[in-house]
């Protein structure tokens, strides 16, 4: 690609004919062999210059979508998390599901269960997955013991289609979430 820095005017400096045929000739190349038309199209790979230096979009100029065949990243990308329910202050009846009904799952991904409870308890996963519909209940946190008055966060895999639900033990009164991330 053309380097425009040779066809920059100096004060003083006489344009003559073959100046403008080189800027001509500069633009009709860029038009043929770069990556993105003037109306906006891209026709090429884009390839940045340098590696980790450049961003598409910035904090508060961002693109609202982006629609690929695949995509591959190095680093993270973040999903956007939806809130399936939650519970203020509820006083849970001991290993008993606190949603009625259970939660749907929306997407294939995990489901984040956030919890707190005014004693020292335990949380299970009340768990129907969409491939046999016959209930499981087991304890998250690996079967240990929360604190009090403590947030904990446990994941837990899931495919679109499951129903969840939370149990706590003891009885008590509780605030829990639960989320679906996708994949």
């Amino acid at each position: 690609m053309p380097m425009f820095n040779y066809l920059k005017v100096k004060t003083g400096q006489v344009i003559r004919s073959s100046w403008a045929n080189e800027l001509i000739e500069a633009i009709q190349t860029v038009a043929e062999r770069g990556a993105v038309d003037y109306y906006g199209y891209v026709r090429k790979d884009l390839i940045p210059e340098t590696d980790l230096a450049l961003n598409l979009g910035i904090e508060n100029l961002r693109f609202k979508e982006v629609h690929a065949g695949y995509g591959y990243f190095t680093y993270g990308i973040f999903p956007h998390i939806h809130l399936l329910g939650i519970k203020q202050n509820y006083q849970a009846p001991e290993l008993t599901n606190i949603f009625d009904p259970s939660l749907a799952i929306i997407f294939d991904g995990i489901a984040r269960v956030k919890a707190t409870h005014e004693y020292e308890f335990y949380a299970y996963m009340y768990w129907i997955p969409s491939a046999t519909k016959e209930a499981i209940l087991a304890a998250l946190n690996d079967g240990k013991p929360i604190p009090p008055n403590v947030w904990k966060e446990m994941d837990f895999t899931v495919s679109k289609s499951d129903k969840i639900n939370v149990q706590v033990s003891p009885s008590g009164k509780v605030t829990i979430a639960v989320y679906n991330i996708p994949k």
